[in-house]
């Protein structure tokens, strides 16, 4: 596997002059005037709160196309990427962070905002009896995976559908992470919402294939909890146009909820 650092880095950012690809295209000097920009959105963002708890965001960032540089697509997935393990005390700093190293990189002030996955979700997604498990404010400090973090709420026979979208695993081919929205829709002994969460996140530096990963989620579920009906599914992002949706059950319809993109 290729080593992918989760440690900010600037240094990762890979800026290229734009008058280099330009020159190629007989546009230096010439009567050719424009305007516009470069809009990127990164689907696959995400961070460490101060409680380590992972935090996501859909980044959308415009770069003018009069800047010096644009930056080169790999490098920025990678300096992206390097946010994942550390730690930052806001949003807000994300974003100061995030602007001030790609406006110093492209030579002109970037533009930075932030969208929530929720914003982007389709209509299933926003359904009210969904329990949003990112909600939960709590402490997480396990991000290799360890089944033992799940326990059971104390109550009996219940029905209800778990969420997250702060999913991430890693590619056991190439390293890179994978992300993913989990669902765990069960009937039967009650699971500890905060422990679910913490066991999901707990596969935050797991590789392993996406098919196998549901059905690890699966059959620990079925090991730990007494259930009548459960259905674990997974809506991982694309990757080259594609994506992949496992999901495993008993007694249970299939999923019906998504995640976009």
């Amino acid at each position: 596997m290729e080593d992918y650092s989760d440690r900010y880095s600037a240094d990762l950012l890979q800026p290229m002059k734009r008058s280099e690809q330009r020159e190629k295209l007989s546009l230096i000097n010439s009567n050719y005037r424009f305007e516009g920009a470069d809009i990127w959105h990164a689907y696959e963002f995400t961070w460490l709160n101060t409680r380590g708890k992972p935090e996501i965001a859909v980044p959308r960032f415009e770069i003018e196309a009069g800047s010096q540089n644009f930056i080169e697509s790999k490098s920025f997935k990678l300096y992206l990427g390097s946010f994942a393990g550390s730690i930052f005390s806001d949003k807000e700093l994300v974003l100061e962070v995030l602007e001030k190293d790609l406006s110093l990189n492209s030579g002109s002030q970037v533009s930075v905002s932030f969208l929530s996955p929720m914003d982007l979700a389709p209509h299933e997604l926003k359904d009210p009896n969904l329990v949003e498990l990112d909600k939960l404010d709590i402490d997480i400090s396990e991000y290799n995976y360890d089944p033992q973090l799940l326990e059971a709420s104390g109550e009996e026979d219940v029905s209800e559908v778990l969420f997250t979208n702060l999913f991430r695993s890693l590619c056991p081919m190439t390293g890179q992470p994978d992300f993913a929205s989990v669902t765990v829709d069960y009937r039967g002994v009650g699971i500890g919402q905060e422990s679910l969460l913490r066991y999901l996140v707990s596969f935050r530096k797991y590789a392993a294939f996406s098919e196998h990963i549901v059905e690890r989620i699966y059959f620990d579920l079925l090991q730990k909890f007494s259930f009548t009906a459960l259905c674990v599914s997974a809506r991982y992002t694309r990757r080259g146009g594609l994506d992949i949706n496992p999901h495993r059950l008993f007694n249970s319809l299939p999923p019906k909820h998504t995640r976009d993109p």
